[in-house]
């Protein structure tokens, strides 16, 4: 191709048409131009293209894990529902003077349970070091935000708070009222009490009990907030999906 230009370039040249050669070189470099515009076009397209691929992966990948970690906030919301119920019944027993049964011995244990929320946070720490601004809405960009930089920060916190209050006050006065050699909430098995009657009139067992059930709430209420904004953000993550 460039040998047949060349051949007519020197043909008009050769025959003294000077106007027409400017003509014909003009079109050539409109030609040119035209070739190099639509290579870099093809390439913007290449580029674009994959970029879209990259950017599906992370929206998948960001929404599997949310879908994947309601178990973990659904076991978080469990433990803290049953041992605040196992404090409301211990606490039952001591205000009324109820005589001790056997199936206290679990409330004793699991009146103490907690777990801490762990998310899956590497598909977010990916997304980031890509750039956020790949997700289109700005509101879908704040609240991954506030799941993974706030809400699991204050979870920390809040879990932080719990073992120190666990091993600074809750150990020391139950390795005195009840019997076993380690942490209770490890094992399947229930405590014993070394005296019930000294339960029924021990207020600071009693404020452990409900300084339990004040802690649980706010747990409780915390996992809340955080499901329904992973609902939230899964309900959006597909609608960014859905229009690649």
């Amino acid at each position: 191709m460039i040998k047949f230009f060349r051949k007519i370039r020197q043909k008009l040249l050769v025959k003294n048409r000077f106007q027409k050669y400017v003509l014909y070189a003009i079109g050539e470099i409109f030609l040119v131009m035209i070739g190099i515009l639509l290579a870099l076009s093809v390439n913007n397209w290449n580029e674009a293209r994959k970029a879209d691929k990259v950017e599906i992966k992370l929206l998948t990948e960001l929404k599997e894990a949310i879908i994947n970690d309601y178990f973990q906030v659904e076991m978080v919301l469990q433990l803290n529902q049953s041992a605040q119920s196992s404090c409301k019944i211990i606490l039952k027993h001591l205000n009324k003077n109820l005589p001790y049964h056997d199936s206290l011995s679990m409330h004793f244990r699991e009146s103490n349970n907690w777990t801490k929320l762990m998310l899956a946070k590497g598909p977010y720490d990916n997304a980031k070091s890509y750039g956020l601004n790949f997700i289109k809405s700005d509101s879908t960009r704040t609240l991954l935000s506030k799941l993974y930089e706030y809400q699991m920060v204050w979870s920390n916190t809040l879990d932080n708070r719990q073992t120190q209050y666990y091993y600074q006050t809750v150990i020391p006065e139950m390795t005195e009222l009840f019997e076993f050699t380690s942490a209770p909430y490890l094992y399947n098995e229930g405590v014993e009490p070394n005296n019930y009657e000294s339960l029924l009139s021990n207020q600071r067992y009693m404020n452990i009990l409900k300084s339990n059930i004040e802690n649980r709430k706010q747990e409780i209420d915390w996992a809340n907030s955080i499901y329904d904004n992973m609902k939230d953000i899964e309900f959006r993550l597909q609608s960014e999906l859905d229009m690649r």
